[in-house]
């Protein structure tokens, strides 16, 4: 009986820590998105500590350990597979035949890898949603109080609009200037991007727990989170919030009561509806601001420069080469459009295939 219990006592121990290894390295990696706590500069070579995190985590995977079921290949693919790989292949060649630095590549597969880090995870330990719910309302937390403070205290952050959703400068905008926050981010619209993607799985976070205090202490957390999302005064970020709002309120609530297929057509509809008109009211009040002219600048480039580089320009050289592209001496960092900023840097393939 004690040898037994022995037994099962060293191997419960080995269990524990390959289950908790990749769950750890998840929060580990998530943390360091939200506040970019990790330093950039490699460990050795081209490790970094956030890569060498993935390794510990993907080792911790595969490792066969008595009482837990290790990941196999199966539990790594996904819908998504053939798009990520196409996507990949694209970037290198755009990196190597244009003769480009390697780094952003490898920071696409450092993406890419993280990506399936967490899908073996999922499969792995089910009940790991619950963690990551969790996690997510971590992440979201550091983010979203970081830009109320900037906002509430008026901390400059060099990004401003007025009451119209127009760009200005931040020093000659007047009384009516409006400071939009960055958050823990180096630009408003990437802390609308990171608000948009994790809140609806902090939602999750408030239907894991069952006590009432708890949750309610959840839900205040998601409010601030839209109410970060609200301060970044990001076109793109209010129309995507929605969306997530409403297909997260399909699934959970009206769905089940909508028993026939032709009302749940009706109730698409009717949301795709609402979010076109949004956007249309959005876009209204900008050009009302003339706000959209140096979008517009970057968009034209961004379509003129696709057209004539098949392979694009190279990852990360999007805002350079476009900055270049149009006449006077106004800077671009990307061009202020996900899918157009893919056409400058991969070319016209890349775009495809990330739109399935």
């Amino acid at each position: 009986m004690a040898s037994d219990r022995s037994v099962s006592a060293g191997a419960g121990l080995p269990t524990a820590i390959a289950e908790f290894l990749p769950l750890a390295v998840v929060a580990v990696v998530l943390m360091d998105a939200a506040t970019d706590f990790f330093p950039d500069e490699p460990l050795v070579g081209i490790l970094t500590p956030t890569r060498l995190a993935l390794v510990v985590g993907l080792i911790a995977q595969a490792v066969p350990v008595p009482g837990r079921r290790r990941a196999r290949l199966r539990d790594f693919r996904t819908r998504l597979d053939l798009p990520v790989v196409l996507l990949l292949l694209t970037a290198a060649a755009t990196t190597y035949v244009g003769g480009h630095p390697t780094a952003p590549l490898r920071g696409l597969l450092t993406v890419v890898v993280c990506y399936y880090l967490v899908v073996a995870l999922r499969r792995t330990q089910p009940a790991s949603w619950r963690a990551i719910a969790v996690l997510a309302l971590a992440g979201l937390s550091a983010a979203s109080t970081t830009a109320f403070s900037q906002v509430t205290n008026g901390i400059p952050t060099g990004f401003c609009r007025t009451g119209l959703l127009t760009d200005v400068a931040c020093d000659a905008g007047g009384s009516g200037v409006l400071v939009r926050a960055t958050g823990t981010f180096s630009n408003p619209n990437l802390l609308a991007a990171f608000l948009v993607l994790l809140l609806p799985f902090v939602l999750l976070a408030a239907v894991s727990v069952d006590d009432r205090t708890a949750r309610t202490a959840i839900v205040v957390l998601v409010l601030v989170g839209y109410g970060a999302l609200l301060t970044t005064f990001s076109r793109a970020g209010y129309v995507a919030g929605a969306a997530g709002l409403l297909v997260l309120g399909g699934a959970c609530r009206p769905a089940p009561r909508l028993a026939e297929r032709a009302r749940r057509r009706l109730f698409a509809v009717l949301g795709v509806l609402s979010l076109l008109l949004a956007s249309g009211v959005i876009w209204a009040v900008s050009r009302a601001g003339n706000s959209l002219g140096v979008r517009g600048q970057a968009w034209a480039a961004a379509l003129e420069i696709g057209a004539h580089r098949p392979l694009g320009v190279g990852l990360g050289r999007s805002g350079a080469v476009i900055s270049a592209t149009e006449p006077g001496d106004r800077v671009f960092v990307h061009a202020h459009n996900l899918w157009l900023n893919w056409l400058v840097e991969t070319g016209p393939l890349s775009v495809c295939w990330r739109s399935r």
